[in-house]
């Protein structure tokens, strides 16, 4: 029996209705079944059957093993999604490879704010500089879980938005586990030892909620400078500081006020765009397939013309000043790469440092791809944002 008339499906976000059953339910094996999920209780009986479409949750049906007081809890809490809510405000730490002495605040949402002077910091340019970020999200008394599923993807989806417009690698450290991995140990008679430890960082003493943001008396805001100043900049200098480019505002408005299915589309082209430069550390190449996928995640689909002319059109409307010439070289590196015939010299074990003709036009290529991605993905939401309201 179908529960969409017990459960606002329509008006709940389908992952916090999974995270709700989750945490709900006694569930003790979760089948996959075509377009279907069956969650079954230790007795082997089936529980719910959450149905999707596109991967988007569709339907949730009562099985013989939901019983009447567990029906009405989840429908009591599921309910309480779909109302006015209580909020929280999450402190998270973000690493940045520039410091962040002031203070930046999107309306009641978010804010920026430095380290703690108790937390171990990295005072330096081109390091992991931590930095906190404070989110505001909603709360539900008794839902760890759901609580958990709701601040990791506003943290997630933040981190993937900030990477995106601010310069150098924005990180978080996310939910996902860290292995342990050697590491130079450096002891007090100033020796180093090799020891197996676990990436992490804490601050001592630290609260990492609270009901309201830190106060930032006596901090300056961050600097905000203009787009084209911002985006002009290549590279770090040593006495580069954090600044906000003014378009980081427009976009955040844009990201809320564009469909689900479009907020879906950007926030994929931004995880390709996050992974084109975390992959530098492994794989160059890899990096620059990334940062060309970013693009065509956004690109509309079809078969005509093909996707290496609408590829050159995507990017000429949404970068106009990228010259053609560099459009058809970024786009043939990456099919050569994807197709393998090519690889990056500096992925391959030998003095890939020596600049040689290729291997300098091999990193421009990637970086310019990366430079291409970033201007199309924001150019593109908001141009998007623009068509919803007009």
């Amino acid at each position: 029996m179908s529960l969409a008339n017990e459960l606002p499906i329509a008006d709940i976000n389908h992952d916090d209705l999974v995270a709700l059953l989750a945490s709900s339910l006694p569930i003790a094996q979760w089948r996959y079944v075509k377009n279907t999920v069956v969650c079954s209780s230790e007795a082997g009986e089936a529980v719910v059957t959450l149905t999707y479409e596109e991967g988007r949750l569709l339907d949730v049906e009562a099985g013989p093993g939901l019983s009447y007081e567990t029906r009405k809890r989840l429908r009591d809490d599921a309910a309480a999604l779909a109302l006015p809510h209580e909020t929280v405000v999450w402190r998270d730490v973000f690493f940045s490879i520039l410091p962040v002495d002031g203070y930046w605040r999107y309306r009641e949402d978010w804010q920026i704010v430095p380290i703690p002077p108790q937390a171990p910091r990295a005072n330096g340019v081109m390091l992991d500089n931590p930095l906190i970020v404070e989110l505001r999200v909603p709360s539900y008394p008794g839902q760890g879980m759901l609580n958990a599923v709701i601040h990791g993807r506003r943290a997630w989806e933040l981190q993937l938005m900030l990477n995106l417009v601010l310069h150098g690698p924005v990180k978080w450290f996310g939910r996902r586990a860290f292995g342990k991995t050697w590491a130079h140990v450096q002891q007090g008679d100033g020796g180093h030892t090799a020891e197996l430890v676990q990436p992490g960082y804490s601050i001592p003493d630290w609260i990492n909620q609270s009901s309201r943001f830190t106060p930032v008396d006596g901090l300056l805001p961050l600097p905000k400078v203009s787009d084209s100043a911002y985006f002009s900049r290549r590279g770090i200098d040593s006495d580069d500081v954090f600044e906000i480019p003014e378009v980081l505002d427009s976009l955040l408005d844009a990201s809320g006020m564009i469909s689900v299915e479009t907020r879906d589309r950007f926030l994929r082209a931004c995880y390709w765009y996050d992974r084109s430069g975390a992959a530098w550390k492994m794989s160059v190449s890899l990096g620059h397939i990334a940062a060309v996928n970013a693009i065509e995640t956004i690109m509309q689909s079809g078969r005509a013309p093909g996707v290496t002319r609408r590829f050159h059109d995507f990017v000429e409307r949404y970068a106009p000043r990228v010259p053609k010439e560099n459009r058809e070289q970024i786009y043939d590196l990456r099919s050569r790469l994807v197709h393998g015939d090519q690889l990056f010299d500096i992925d391959r074990p030998w003095p890939a440092f020596i600049p040689t003709p290729r291997n300098l036009q091999q990193q421009d290529m990637y970086q310019a791809a990366q430079m291409v991605a970033r201007a199309v993905i924001i150019n593109w939401l908001l141009d998007q944002c623009h068509r919803r309201r007009h």
